[in-house]
C-alpha cells in the first residue's frame, strides 16, 4: 500500500544492559517511542528482562515486552511475558 502526503514524528530510542553479581545476571531494556508533531498518533515498543547464567553455555531468560500504537484505525495494546532456556554457543 502507497501512503501519500508527509508525516512529521519525534521519537527516541533505547538500549541497556548491565550485568549484576558478576557476570551471572544481566538486566537488559531495550525500547523505542514515537510521537507525531502534529500529536494525535504515537507509538511504543518496549521490551525489558533479566537473564541468568546456567552453566558456561546454559542461561534462563524472563523477559516483558509492550507494544502500542494509539491515534490510528489499527490501536494496538499488547503485553507480553516470556521465559526462556537459551544455549550459547
Amino acid at each position: 500500500m502507497m501512503v501519500k502526503g508527509s508525516f512529521s514524528a519525534a521519537g527516541i530510542r533505547w538500549d541497556y544492559g548491565r550485568f549484576i553479581f558478576g557476570k551471572r545476571l544481566e538486566f537488559n531494556a531495550r525500547g523505542e517511542f514515537v510521537h507525531s508533531l502534529s500529536g494525535d498518533t504515537s507509538s511504543l515498543d518496549a521490551d525489558t528482562g533479566i537473564r541468568y547464567k546456567l552453566t558456561d553455555r546454559a542461561t534462563l531468560n524472563l523477559s516483558y515486552g509492550h507494544d502500542q500504537v494509539t491515534g490510528t484505525r489499527d490501536s494496538l495494546n499488547e503485553r507480553t511475558l516470556t521465559t526462556g532456556l537459551g544455549v550459547i554457543w
